[in-house]
């Protein structure tokens, strides 16, 4: 019996001894006020006999609120546009190292939900921040050797991937006393010790609450918080907050602000500032940026409505403000996204474009439109404009038009002369 009990103890000590880190997850408070930044500390502890090297970078660490949905920004580049594939790294060559017995913390923040008051389950897990490296030393001529390493660089580390629940307690606060929540913040948010300010402006912005919408405003002056100002004032989504990221447009020259910034207006859900996406577009030689222009193109298309298609019609065609491939091929797809019967007589004229970009993406935006497969990958311009021109003076009427949340694959577009109706994916 005595046996029985101390042979799954004995199998636990067994599988602990190979690990050579321990991960806990921690939270400094189960309990928050609805709008509070909300983080978790990840704490890992080197239980083996060897130094683990340790960065922030090196962990891919995911905060899941179990059974609620993430802020999911507008389908700016509808059912078939490509988009714009960027990436980041980051990473340190020679890594502090984590001796046996010794521990660290890395802290993450919970980003992108909006959580009402209630009882939640937070899931953390992913790889933490550690991995074995091993820099070549400069010995002197008469020191020993150094032993040769169990361990080779880019070996997985025992231990490293986790996979720990929390329990979350959300209660409804009053406005004083979320403002009296984000005091400590504001208090980090001004030190000049960017360990403290950094963290406490990228919770501050994650949050965004609009009684901060100035302070976060203020965050450019730091030209390292730039993107912490840009991020919070999309979120506070108001007519403020977007008056103050025209501002910030209008004093930057950095193109990469400029256009986190016309993206940021692009991705919120309101039409007050077409005016300023067509001003970008009008304003000859004064804006050449493709990446900048792009997000305005689809701002219009999505935002526009007619105006904005009639407004997309012109400016591809217009020799005064010629656009290159690239910012046709955006028109293009900006046009699916409209929900306009308006889009598609402009975007037949566009197949006779000489990029094949372009002539793909109105074949893509056609059928997002439609549901209907009009490019048979023939390549006869002038035959299969006057086929869709034939087509849509006699059934553009009765056709219905879907949006950029209503996407087809190929496979189930109907033929263009098919009498059956179109097949929809459901939503």
């Amino acid at each position: 019996m005595t046996k029985g009990l101390l042979l799954p103890a004995l199998l636990l000590l067994a599988v602990q001894a190979t690990a050579q880190v321990k991960v806990d997850v921690l939270n400094p408070r189960q309990q928050y006020l609805e709008g509070e930044p909300i983080t978790v500390t990840v704490r890992v502890t080197n239980v083996g006999s060897d130094p683990v090297g340790n960065d922030g970078c090196d962990g891919r660490v995911d905060l899941v609120v179990v059974g609620q949905q993430t802020r999911t920004p507008p389908n700016l580049w509808g059912c078939f546009g490509g988009g714009v594939i960027s990436g980041t790294g980051c990473g340190i060559d020679h890594p502090p190292m984590l001796s046996p017995g010794k521990s660290t913390d890395f802290l993450y923040l919970l980003r992108d939900y909006r959580l009402k008051p209630g009882q939640y389950v937070l899931k953390v897990s992913g790889k933490t921040g550690v991995r074995w490296h091993f820099a070549v030393s400069f010995l002197r001529p008469d020191s020993a050797p150094m032993p040769a390493s169990k361990f080779h660089d880019g070996e997985p580390v025992p231990g490293e991937f986790f996979d720990q629940k929390l329990a979350l307690n959300i209660r409804q606060a009053s406005p004083e006393q979320l403002k009296a929540a984000f005091i400590p913040y504001l208090h980090d948010a001004a030190s000049s010790d960017p360990q403290l300010s950094y963290p406490a402006r990228d919770a501050i912005s994650e949050a965004a609450p609009s009684f901060l919408e100035k302070t976060i405003f203020e965050f450019a002056s730091s030209p390292n918080a730039v993107s912490f100002a840009v991020k919070g004032l999309s979120r506070i989504d108001t007519k403020e907050s977007r008056s103050d990221l025209v501002k910030l447009f209008n004093n930057s020259t950095d193109p990469k602000i400029r256009e986190s910034i016309v993206e940021a207006l692009a991705e919120m859900s309101n039409s007050d500032q077409i005016d300023f996406f067509t001003g970008l577009l009008l304003a000859s030689g004064s804006e050449t940026d493709d990446k900048i222009l792009q997000w305005a193109i689809l701002a219009i298309g999505l935002h526009g409505g007619d105006r904005g298609v009639d407004f997309l019609g012109s400016l591809q065609s217009s020799k005064s403000t010629q656009q290159s491939p690239w910012l046709r091929s955006v028109i293009a797809t900006a046009l699916s996204t409209s929900k306009s019967p308006r889009a598609i007589p402009i975007l037949i004229e566009m197949y006779a474009d000489p990029d094949s970009l372009v002539r793909n993406n109105v074949c893509g935006s056609l059928m997002s439109l439609t549901h209907r497969a009009w490019c048979d990958g023939s390549g006869q311009t002038t035959r299969l404009q006057s086929t869709w021109r034939a087509w849509w003076q006699k059934h553009g009427p009765s056709t219905k038009v879907y949006g950029p949340e209503e996407c087809v694959a190929p496979s189930e577009a109907s033929p263009l002369n098919s009498s059956q109706t179109a097949r929809t994916r459901a939503s």
